[in-house]
């Protein structure tokens, strides 16, 4: 929702004697894909682990459900509202391939993993759907491509965590922390999303734990559209609160 309101009252003058203006958009997207990853994990010995992945491209199938509407309100509380013709859209996005590598280390009250993801997001590509035929707006979107080669980069995501066990308890206290870093080429480090977790484990059976976790994130995002010319800079924080329960067999 985008509103904009005269809360100055500088537009007081027939026929431009605005109030306010809202404009609604609504978007319902509906995707599916088939994904393929492969990997392995090493035991080099009873402490320390290596493991290996690799993920093949997968290609989104997604459909795309739009509808809008606007009201501009008078000051004397005529409102002209229109509501747009609504309209549907298809179109494929492949991702890049994904490799994985991590390292873990294990002993008898401490926990220790890291890992790092790598992918090259250059390859990226936008697709047409091979049932609907070409046409302006397929021939724009797949110039997009062209873009992507051009302003988006590689990438190296890194992980790190740690779990200590605490000794004569059922206690469980984990710590983690995780860079992913902005697909843009142009992009400054404020933009690369910045991970915190902590978390509790509680042991309440001999194969069941309770666990709370806490994440948050933090980047700065720039947008621009036709309501914000200028552009926009956010400062982005996220906080999440998890409550996992736990079953081993």
């Amino acid at each position: 929702m985008f509103r904009q309101g005269d809360t100055e009252n500088i537009y007081t003058i027939y026929p431009a004697d605005f109030h306010s203006y809202t404009l609604h958009h609504n978007l319902i997207t509906d995707f599916d894909a088939f994904s393929l990853k492969l990997g392995s994990i090493m035991k080099i010995n009873r402490a320390l682990r290596l493991g290996f992945a690799m993920e093949f491209p997968t290609t989104f199938k997604i459909r795309e459900y739009y509808d809008s509407n606007d009201e501009l309100t008078f000051d004397d509380g005529y409102v002209d509202a229109v509501t747009f013709e609504p309209s549907e859209w298809e179109y494929k996005i492949k991702t890049p391939y994904r490799f994985d590598a991590g390292i873990g280390i294990k002993s008898s009250n401490l926990n220790l993993a890291a890992s790092l993801t790598y992918q090259d997001w250059t390859q990226t590509r936008y697709e047409k759907p091979e049932t609907i035929p070409m046409n302006s707006e397929y021939s724009e979107l797949l110039s997009e491509n062209r873009i992507i080669q051009k302003e988006f980069r590689e990438t190296l995501n890194y992980h790190l965590g740690g779990e200590i066990i605490i000794p004569n308890s059922n206690l469980f206290l984990r710590g983690g922390y995780a860079v992913y870093p902005s697909p843009l080429k142009e992009a400054t480090s404020d933009m690369d999303k910045k991970v915190y977790s902590a978390g509790i484990g509680f042991k309440i059976g001999e194969s069941t734990r309770l666990d709370f976790t806490y994440l948050t994130t933090a980047w700065d995002r720039e947008s621009e559209d036709i309501y914000t010319p200028g552009g926009t800079l956010e400062q982005v924080t996220k906080n999440q609160l998890f409550l996992g329960l736990r079953f081993q067999f």
